[in-house]
Parts: C-alpha cells; structure tokens; sequence
C-alpha cells in the first residue's frame, strides 16, 4: 500500500474534541477519511478535501501568479 499523508497531529485533536461536542448535542462525529489527490493521485487524509496541501499551495500560487500577469516556472 502506498505512503498516505496524515493529519498533523494538532489537527487531529481539535476533530477530536470538535466531535466529541457535536456528539453531546446530537450531531454526527466528523469522519477522516483517507483519500487520492485529483491531481497527483497520492493518498491522503482528510475531512472534506479532494486535493492535497501540496497541490492546494501549487494551484494557488499559479492562480495567483496568473492574475498578476507572470508565468509559474
């Protein structure tokens, strides 16, 4: 099985704790799931997301650096 990207561990606390609340008021636990990255295809743990960090900060440089005019090498 290929490497997954986990949470950081602070992370992981505050879903924790967070869950445990929302369970004290009847809601549903958050759930971390593990998934691909839509662009790189890597695994990686989540809550909600479909892209990693790593691509997250990549697109948005690019976005960003294409908005201003200038080409991301």
């Amino acid at each position: 099985m290929d490497e997954v990207k986990r949470l950081p561990t602070s992370t992981r606390l505050n879903i924790k704790e967070q869950s445990w609340a929302r369970r004290r008021i009847g809601l549903k636990p958050i759930k971390v799931v593990i998934r691909n990255c839509r662009i790189c295809d890597v695994l990686f743990e989540t809550v909600s997301e479909r892209t990693c960090e790593d691509c997250k900060k990549r697109i948005d440089r690019s976005t960003v650096a294409a908005l201003q005019g200038f080409e991301v090498i």
